[in-house]
């Protein structure tokens, strides 16, 4: 019996993390965030070198528009140069 009560208590807490993971992810998507996932304490080093590798190639652009509220389409073009675009999906409603 404690053998079946362990593997539930194992598969609950799986689930779990499982789910904290795609919530995670889900935060992530939806603030033009990034997620890594570690599978121990030796990889820590390397990820706290990227995070601060972006943070440091970082920039922040702003928009503000006198155009009726709704969804608006923005381009941005950087001529010549390879970047990554994030961004967060953000609706405003009046």
């Amino acid at each position: 019996m404690a053998v079946h009560q362990r593997g539930q208590i194992q598969r609950a807490i799986w689930t779990e993390r499982r789910d904290a993971a795609l919530r995670m992810e889900q935060l992530a998507g939806d603030t033009g965030g990034e997620t890594w996932s570690i599978r121990g304490l030796e990889e820590l080093a390397d990820t706290f070198r990227r995070v601060a590798e972006q943070i440091r190639s970082s920039y922040t652009l702003g928009y503000y528009s006198d155009a009726p509220p709704g969804r608006h389409q923005l381009r941005v073009e950087i001529p010549g140069r390879s970047l990554t675009l994030r961004s967060r999906h953000l609706v405003v409603t009046d």
